[in-house]
């Protein structure tokens, strides 16, 4: 049981997320019959995801500046909406690189991934699904909150996002009852 939903946890990875890749010919470079290999998905190492956690760990910093930031800067808003929907856009961006830290943490776990996942690696990525849900959906409240800013499609796509880290979730907790 718990190599199959190991399976069905990889090919919902590689389905929603893992492959983003787009295969089109080649119009400079085709091969006579108009049809031309599609690119191979380029896998990377750990130490490439590590150096994406760094740098988004550095943009969550400057979010964390900017806020204060602000908050010192209060005055300089011309009135209490500007001043929030401030405060809320960085917050929102914080919580999307939140979101994308995890997203990096689990292409790791994948990477380490060895015919079925340990227990260890189990809680892993409950503790990393919980937290990209977590962060999604308190980036969506926010969003939401001013509909002039972000289009429909900005938002679906984030609800997708939760719906997909849900999904993943439940194949985590579920290995880990097994």
């Amino acid at each position: 049981m718990k190599k199959i939903l190991s399976l069905a946890a990889q090919a919902l990875v590689v389905s929603s997320a893992g492959l983003t890749t787009v295969a089109c010919s080649n119009s400079l470079n085709s091969a006579e019959d108009g049809k031309s290999k599609p690119p191979d998905p380029i896998v990377q190492n750990i130490k490439y995801y590590q150096v994406l956690i760094k740098e988004t760990e550095n943009y969550i910093l400057d979010c964390d500046e900017m806020l204060v930031e602000i908050k010192d800067n209060r005055d300089g808003y011309d009135d209490e909406v500007d001043y929030q929907s401030a405060l809320d856009e960085v917050k929102a961006q914080r919580f999307a690189y939140q979101a994308e830290i995890c997203d990096y943490q689990y292409q790791i776990l994948l990477l380490e991934f060895n015919e079925k996942f340990t227990a260890e690696q189990v809680l892993e990525g409950i503790v990393i699904f919980s937290t990209r849900v977590s962060s999604l959906e308190q980036e969506l409240k926010l969003k939401e909150k001013y509909p002039d800013y972000y289009t429909e499609k900005e938002l679906e796509i984030i609800r997708n996002d939760i719906q997909v880290a849900k999904l993943i979730l439940e194949i985590f907790l579920a290995l880990k009852e097994d």
